[in-house]
Order: C-alpha cells, then sequence, then structure tokens
C-alpha cells in the first residue's frame, strides 16, 4: 500500500502541488470574505490552531500550523486513502473526503474554543463549504488513479 501511496505521490506531484496552493487560496479568500456573512463573525483558523495550543491569538504558529496542514497533510491524507480507495470520479472523491474533513472539524471545534460546527448551521454549512471547495479543488487536479496501478494492487490482494 504504502509503495503505491510513494508512487501516487511522484507521479502526480505537481497537480497536487497546484491543488493544495489553490485549494488554501480559496481557504484563506473565503474564511476573509464568505464565513463572516454567514457566521456573522470573522473565522480565523490560525487563531483557532493557537487557542488549542494555548498561545497567543497572534502568535505566528497558527499559521504555520495551518499553512502545513493544508499544504502537506492533508493532500497526502488524500493521496494515502480517498485517491485509490474512494469510489467515483475524482469530483465525488473530494466530496467524499470534504464530508470527512468537515466532520472532523465541526466535531472537533469545542478544542479551538467554538461550538461543535461553529454552533449553527451556518457554521456548519460554512465548514463543509470550505472544506468542499479546497478538497474538489485537489481531486480534479489530481486526476484518476492511472489503471494498470489499480490492477496491480488487485493482484496483489490477490495473492
Amino acid at each position: 500500500m504504502y509503495s503505491q501511496f510513494f508512487r501516487d505521490i511522484a507521479d502526480r506531484k505537481e497537480p497536487l502541488v497546484i491543488g493544495a496552493i489553490a485549494g488554501m487560496v480559496v481557504i484563506l479568500i473565503a474564511t476573509a470574505q464568505l464565513a463572516p456573512s454567514l457566521l456573522g463573525h470573522p473565522f480565523e483558523p490560525p487563531q483557532m490552531i493557537n487557542h488549542v495550543l494555548g498561545l497567543p491569538a497572534d502568535s505566528l504558529v497558527g499559521w504555520v500550523g495551518h499553512l502545513l496542514v493544508g499544504l502537506v497533510a492533508f493532500p497526502l491524507g488524500y493521496m494515502l486513502v480517498p485517491y485509490r480507495h474512494f469510489p467515483g470520479s475524482p469530483l465525488v472523491k473530494g466530496l467524499l473526503y470534504a464530508l470527512l474533513l468537515g466532520t472532523i472539524a465541526g466535531v472537533c471545534a469545542p478544542l479551538t474554543g467554538n461550538e461543535m460546527f461553529m454552533g449553527t448551521q451556518e457554521g456548519m454549512v460554512a465548514l463543509y463549504l470550505l472544506h468542499g471547495a479546497y478538497c474538489c479543488l485537489i481531486a480534479v487536479m489530481v486526476g484518476k488513479p492511472d489503471r494498470v496501478a489499480q490492477s496491480d494492487r488487485r493482484q496483489l490482494a490477490r495473492g
């Protein structure tokens, strides 16, 4: 499994990086523009990370953490599981991954000083929209796995 993961990253590294960067740009714009109108207050993930770590709200650690998660952890997570193991087209895989990440973010929101799913229906919508745009950009940029690798995986499973 891991050797296929590393081959996938090597084969798709450019679109993965472009998708992650584009996704983070969308997230940053949306958290500055869209989320406040939906939530009625600013939505700042770096400050939320600082809260979890017990740091001052203006600490750069939150920004570093947010960028590491968005540019490294979540894209690698996509390549590890959804890329090969989720059903459907890349868009469907991105949506399923967004549902997973949005749900985890919503359930973990109390750790950041917020209510679960940001406390409102609008907050829940904002979480899923932000994660949906981000994950779908990555999934569409990366595309579908090649068929040869899928058949290799099936042969390995048989035996």
